[in-house]
């Protein structure tokens, strides 16, 4: 979407220039009118210039359509992810009251902490 916008925003600051060019090729037009191949060239550059605003415009309501339907699924992964954090976050409350003195309790507390790792 960041390029998309990046396009756009180039495309308006050379708005000016386009113009500046279309006011020059009407005056040549207008002082040479026999010349078709100039015309036609102008009449090209217009095209294209339209077709380029066309389509940037198009590509801008797909590219929004298309993150419109991610927000749903990113907003399910980020609420299982805070689901997970908040159990972690308990997990490790509840474990800074206990005493590790033996090697079978240090056990049991790792043993806690790689369920929530598998569980990620």
């Amino acid at each position: 979407m960041c390029c998309v916008q990046d396009v756009g925003k180039e495309l308006e600051n050379q708005a000016a220039v386009k113009c500046r060019v279309s006011a020059l090729g009407s005056q040549l037009m207008t002082s040479r009118p026999g010349n078709s191949a100039l015309r036609c060239r102008f009449e090209r550059l217009n095209g294209d210039w339209q077709q380029l605003s066309t389509s940037l415009s198009d590509t801008e309501r797909h590219v929004h359509a298309a993150y419109m339907q991610l927000v749903p699924s990113l907003q399910q992964v980020l609420a299982e992810l805070m689901q997970w954090l908040l159990a972690v976050e308990k997990t490790i409350h509840e474990g800074s009251n206990k005493s590790l003195d033996s090697l079978s309790n240090v056990h049991f507390e790792q043993q806690k902490y790689r369920v929530h790792v598998l569980l990620l």
